[in-house]
């Protein structure tokens, strides 16, 4: 294991792996949909996401995520990146640091089920990753190494690491 990066060069590092210069728009055609749930056009995807659409890094706050804790979920796998970028961004802004990712972008251990369970949970994992490259699994790894060594411990995140750390072989 590497020597845990200081945290200004991780920010540099997640702006530059994770970040776009144009922040993502709503989709092509989810306009006609609304998050009122009396409406035939409702999409729990826009309840979820509406708030983060348009918006910099700079605009997003911890809020966001915090009131949307599905939005992983319900994004376009090509804004995935983006976001999560964007997560460990504010997760870094200030102490004590935050290890919302976790919550949010989840990846299940299939080693606590047993059979088709366990196939599932992989099979999830992959999906969730599905948008993400080699250099992002690194800079994910770096950031949760970092809370690591600052204090933060988490078996989840152990998961996670190993995880990516398999996908990079």
């Amino acid at each position: 294991m590497r020597d845990p990066q200081s945290k200004s060069e991780l920010v540099r590092d997640i702006r530059k792996v994770f970040g776009l210069d144009i922040p993502p728009s709503l989709p092509n055609g989810w306009e006609r949909l609304t998050d009122d749930i009396s409406s035939a056009n409702y999409s729990e995807a826009i309840e979820e996401t509406y708030r983060f659409w348009g918006k910099s890094w700079s605009e997003l706050e911890m809020a966001d995520f915090d009131e949307c804790t599905c939005v992983f979920s319900f994004l376009p796998r090509e804004h995935i990146p983006y976001f999560l970028g964007a997560l460990m961004e504010l997760s870094l802004r200030e102490e004590p640091y935050s290890y919302n990712l976790l919550e949010l972008f989840t990846l299940f251990d299939p080693s606590i089920a047993k059979g088709k369970q366990a196939k599932q949970f992989l099979a999830f994992n992959n999906s969730q990753i599905a948008s993400l490259e080699e250099k992002h699994f690194r800079t994910i790894v770096a950031f949760l190494q970092f809370l690591a060594a600052s204090g933060l411990e988490d078996e989840r995140s152990d998961y996670m690491q190993e995880f990516l750390r398999e996908q990079l072989s």
